[in-house]
């Protein structure tokens, strides 16, 4: 009886549910198939990934917004500057793939033409002359009891260099004391067109050589210097070569050595025509040296003055001519040519296939290099040798001057000189000057006498002048981050290095060493801020 009486109570609580509840819907217990469950997972799964991302693009949006997006975009106000001459540079009708280089800067002449006062013009120059105007501000400036005695000094200097009136009442005697100190006549005799009055006189130029180079470094027809020698830097080797011939003053010498790049490269050509260079220097000689000899003098000055004159002045320029063709023959870059000699082998060297040895003494001309410098000992017959950069030079060199008369010898070492102190000189020397440059260059105009004494300042008492630029701020701020950069680029310079295939183990352990070796100089030394350090660097 049991079932029967579950089966009538399941029956009337049904009918009675659907009776009393006529708008319910009955339900029946629904299981999901497996798909369903795996679809419900990864849709979990999605929201819960949606929700992370969110809060992860939430955090990201907070950090980002407390850095200012200002600086990150560089609209500084050097930055700005910087991006406009970029944009001012670009020619950007060119692809970049066929010319990058005339994409990037095809346009910078246009936006930067030469000055009337400059041979050409490059970024350098414009911002060398930028800080020109600001030396000549702070040189200008009254000293204080407060600045270091070299600025003092600088201030003198640039004043001493602004008094052309002191210069004119001075003329020409400081160039001919200094002729004097060095052994040269300050008037050597000029040739004449008398035959047979030409009398040859003993004249040894070495010593007049050293002294110059001592007094002036400017080398006189063979060039001396001593160098750190490449392997050990502790170790200095003597070396001799062709001559420097650019000015060791300062105000021509950058023009000096354009002009020289040009001299050099017509004596190559075989068109005369492509020789601008000849009649020019040749007028300038004979003005100058028809100057230079008048000056202060009262004396007859008749027509056999004037071809005296010119005969010098053709004597001059012939022997330069040869030299400089031999400096085109073998001024050689190339270290495979460079020998190591003794001073007995250099002389044999030098004196092979000429007749007049005493023209070039080597044991006289070093010996007299080191005089009275203390705490150098030379051995010139054991351990002391000399590398020879340019020996056919030398050797070519030695031949010429055998050739020339020791009268024609005088005249060119006392050019050699005089050209470079003259200008330095009172108003008319550098007229002179100037005008050979304006017929050389084609119509520059001469350099304000500001801008020149501030150059000439700055070349000759550079860190006192740098005294004035050198800030706290960049040792401590800018000057980490310069540095740092160059880490970088070392580091990946380093990366690429070990990870190409085309270069040998041997070859990039040396690269690598050699990028190890690497010392950078940025801005100014640490000690340039301290007033006493500053005034060490130029005791003496």
């Amino acid at each position: 009886h049991n079932a029967p009486l579950r089966a009538t109570s399941a029956t009337l609580s049904i009918s009675e549910t659907i009776s009393s509840n006529q708008h319910l819907v009955a339900t029946r217990n629904y299981r999901r198939t497996p798909s369903e469950r795996r679809l419900m997972i990864l849709l979990a799964l999605a929201i819960a990934l949606a929700i992370i991302l969110l809060v992860a693009l939430a955090v990201v949006s907070y950090c980002y917004s407390r850095y200012d997006t200002g600086i990150r975009l560089c609209d500084s106000v050097e930055c700005v500057k910087s991006a406009a001459n970029l944009l001012q540079s670009m020619d950007r009708s060119y692809d970049p793939c066929e010319d990058f280089y005339h994409y990037a800067c095809g346009n910078w002449k246009n936006e930067h033409p030469i000055p009337d006062t400059a041979i050409d013009n490059n970024w350098f120059a414009e911002r060398t002359f930028h800080m020109l105007r600001h030396i000549k501000g702070y040189l200008q400036q009254n000293s204080s009891e407060s600045d270091p005695v070299p600025v003092v000094q600088a201030r003198t200097m640039y004043k001493s260099c602004m008094d052309t009136d002191e210069l004119d009442r001075q003329g020409l005697e400081p160039m001919f004391q200094f002729l004097q100190d060095v052994g040269m006549n300050p008037l050597p005799k000029l040739p004449s067109n008398t035959p047979g009055s030409d009398v040859e006189e003993p004249f040894n130029w070495l010593p007049i050589a050293v002294k110059t180079k001592r007094r002036i470094f400017q080398d006189l027809f063979v060039g001396f210097a001593v160098y750190p020698q490449d392997t050990n830097r502790s170790v200095y080797r003597m070396k001799l070569g062709t001559p420097d011939v650019r000015s060791p003053l300062p105000g021509y010498r950058d023009v000096e050595t354009e002009i020289d790049k040009r001299r050099r490269k017509a004596k190559m050509s075989e068109d005369e025509d492509d020789d601008p260079y000849s009649a020019a220097f040749l007028e300038y000689l004979a003005h100058s040296i028809s100057y230079i000899y008048k000056w202060n003098n009262t004396g007859p000055f008749d027509k056999e003055f004037d071809i005296s004159v010119k005969l010098a002045a053709i004597s001059i320029y012939q022997l330069d001519d040869k030299l400089t063709r031999v400096m085109n023959a073998y001024d050689s870059k190339d270290k495979a040519d460079e020998m190591e000699m003794s001073v007995e082998e250099l002389q044999n060297w030098t004196d092979l296939s000429i007749n007049d040895t005493s023209q070039m003494n080597w044991t006289e001309y070093i010996t007299l290099m080191y005089e009275d410098i203390e705490n150098v000992t030379l051995d010139l017959n054991g351990k002391d040798k000399i590398i020879v950069t340019d020996p056919d030079y030398i050797r070519a060199l030695a031949k010429v001057l055998s050739d020339t008369s020791k009268q024609t010898i005088e005249l060119a070492l006392w050019w050699e000189v005089v050209h470079i102190l003259a200008p330095q000189t009172n108003s008319d020397m550098r007229s002179l000057k100037e005008k050979y440059i304006e017929k050389i260059k084609g119509g520059q105009t001469p350099l304000t006498r500001s801008t020149f004494c501030s150059s000439s300042v700055n070349y000759m008492m550079g860190m006192a002048v740098s005294y004035s630029l050198a800030d706290i701020k960049f040792l401590n701020e800018t000057k980490a981050r310069v540095e740092e950069m160059l880490d970088d680029i070392l580091w990946a310079f380093s990366s690429l290095v070990r990870s190409v295939t085309w270069m040998d183990e041997e070859t990039k352990k040396a690269t690598l060493e050699k990028a190890a070796a690497m010392k950078n100089y940025v801005g100014f030394p640490d000690w340039l801020l301290d007033k006493e350090k500053l005034e060490i660097y130029y005791e003496g």
